[in-house]
């Protein structure tokens, strides 16, 4: 069976798609913009973008069931599961919200702390990390590891995933964002667990801006999270290479 995307070039036609999608979702639901607020309209913008891909790439291209990308046989590890949720959060916290705000300093970009409404939440923690993993590691990671080398599909679904992401400020901790939710469910071979990694890295977002709001953001919390972030990212690399996760 032929697998789609197979190369980079086609996961840039994929990323194309995607905002055509996201253009035409936006235009449509505008015209209801008497009826429905912006948020929804972009809630629901932010969901039909990925959700589309997915379906017609594994239904319509790939010719497999939606069911069986769902699917998880596997025994969840709760301790794995802890210790890359504890992973994201020092990812977030030690290196790359301080790359951030870093890149958004020397571009002089204004830094936005106003509190998320509800849809920004529901869909920064749970549909972003959901469909996200499945369309950027479930399917093309995995569709680019049955033609590439396991470091050409790791780092250009990685690129491809920053392509869907274009803030400037955003783009070095998406791409590690992304390289290591790549290197965790080719490990696994398991979803659920970037998925868990995606939610804490994004939730961190929110906490830490929260901290900040409050005045209770410091930055020695770098340093803090710098060392947490090399010692649960070791205990990880061991149990990678101490355990085969069926």
């Amino acid at each position: 069976m032929k697998l789609y995307p197979k190369n980079f070039k086609q996961c840039i036609i994929i990323v194309f798609f995607m905002y055509v999608i996201f253009f035409l979702t936006i235009l449509v639901l505008t015209y209801l913009k008497k009826y429905i607020s912006t948020n929804i309209i972009m809630f629901f913008g932010n969901i039909f973008v990925i959700l589309l891909p997915i379906i017609i790439l594994e239904k319509k291209i790939n010719k497999k069931s939606l069911i069986d990308l769902l699917k998880n046989n596997k025994t969840i590890n709760i301790y794995l599961a802890f210790l890359i949720f504890l992973l994201s959060i020092s990812l977030q916290f030690g290196l790359t919200y301080p790359t951030y705000l870093f890149i958004k300093n020397m571009l002089n970009k204004p830094f936005n702390l106003s509190s998320p409404n509800f849809f920004i939440l529901i869909s920064s923690l749970i549909i972003s990390p959901i469909l996200e993993e499945l369309l950027f590691r479930k399917i093309i990671f995995n569709n680019l590891l049955q033609y590439k080398s396991y470091y050409y599909s790791l780092i250009f679904s990685s690129l491809t995933f920053c392509l869907l992401h274009p803030n400037i400020s955003n783009l070095i901790p998406v791409f590690i964002l992304s390289l290591i939710t790549g290197w965790i469910y080719f490990k696994t071979n398991n979803i659920f667990y970037s998925v868990i990694f995606h939610f804490g890295f994004n939730s961190s977002t929110f906490f830490i801006n929260f901290l900040k709001n409050n005045g209770c953001y410091n930055d020695y919390f770098i340093y803090i999270f710098v060392f947490f972030f090399v010692f649960f990212g070791y205990k990880l690399y061991m149990n990678f290479k101490r355990f085969i996760y069926e």
